[in-house]
């Protein structure tokens, strides 16, 4: 039988590594804010020599990571650099160590102008913040954009008996319906 591993740190924030580490292709924890949810995953899969991809919801949101005050890699003692690889897509590199990617960035309503692509190589898609808040306007066929997302990156793997991509979806509690 499977062990599940311990929720929280004594710290009190949440294990993200033992979340991460679990057999599943899809992955969602929400919960309350600031309890690492976004900082641990970055971290469990950097130190863990993921190959990852970061996502967020609209590209207004991905944009604004590219400022190095409101980038999710700040707090991890990381130097990054934010490159534009198209009008869509977004580096954040590791300026200390030769400009290594770190993870590309993409929003989940701009993917579909570069569908086709491939997710080879990629082990997790980082979704963050996939929940929107109430203020926020839907985004017609959302569910079928995030599968479509989700079929695209992972290429069937399964069927040439690779692992299936991880999809870690983050997002705040922000009331009971979530």
């Amino acid at each position: 039988m499977r062990q599940w591993p311990d929720l929280f740190l004594p710290s009190g924030y949440l294990n993200m590594k033992g979340i991460i580490h679990l057999p599943y292709p899809f992955i969602f924890t929400i919960g309350a804010r600031q309890i690492g949810k976004t900082y641990g995953s970055i971290q469990t899969l950097l130190d863990d020599d993921f190959k990852f991809i970061y996502m967020r919801r609209t590209q207004t949101e991905l944009d604004a990571c590219k400022n190095p005050e409101f980038s999710p890699f700040k707090n991890l003692g990381v130097d990054v650099k934010v490159k534009n690889l198209s009008k869509q897509i977004v580096g954040f590199y590791d300026a200390a160590e030769d400009g290594k990617l770190l993870a590309p960035g993409f929003a989940l309503t701009t993917f579909h102008n570069v569908r086709g692509m491939s997710g080879a190589g990629y082990d997790v898609i980082l979704y963050d913040e996939f929940i929107p808040e109430k203020i926020a306007r839907p985004i017609k066929g959302e569910f079928d954009a995030w599968s479509n997302l989700y079929e695209t990156l992972n290429s069937n793997r399964e069927l040439s008996g690779g692992e299936p991509m991880k999809f870690i979806n983050l997002a705040n509690a922000n009331d009971a319906a979530n």
